[in-house]
């Protein structure tokens, strides 16, 4: 999910989440608040809803609630680059990890003498399926 993972800091606090709308949430959080709160992390993501689970489990010992954290904002910012690079790490292995598990099928269709069906061979079969179906109804006929 692509949305926005900040930081919002209130006094000593810092507040980790997610949003759609960072001006937003801000005016939101001055309203409840009794310190000023300004943002320290802004960030658009992909994986922000995974990426702000990580970062509240690496801030956990600095917990001050659910997702207020005392902790300082380097610590807060290099914390954030850790988890991120980790999840672009994690998200690299899955990938060579589906790529070698499509590889072995088709060595293991290829060794029993089965053709291997490949993406654009499916298309043109399904093409090749949708134009026969498409004849038979202009000729009468039904498949």
């Amino acid at each position: 999910m692509t949305a926005w993972l900040y930081g919002i800091q209130s006094g000593l606090f810092i507040k980790i989440g997610i949003t759609g709308d960072i001006p937003k949430r801000l005016r939101e959080m001055n309203l409840y608040n009794p310190h000023p709160c300004k943002v320290v992390i802004r960030r658009q993501l992909e994986d922000a809803g995974k990426i702000e689970r990580r970062m509240h489990a690496v801030l956990a010992p600095y917990a001050v609630g659910r997702e207020w954290f005392m902790v300082d904002i380097r610590l807060a910012k290099a914390a954030l680059k850790l988890v991120i690079q980790e999840v672009r790490e994690e998200r690299i292995a899955w990938q060579i990890e589906c790529a070698r598990r499509e590889e072995e099928k088709r060595q293991r269709v290829a060794a029993r003498g089965i053709p291997v069906e490949t993406e654009e061979s499916k298309m043109r079969k399904l093409r090749r399926q949708n134009k026969i179906k498409m004849l038979a109804r202009m000729s009468g006929d039904e498949v």
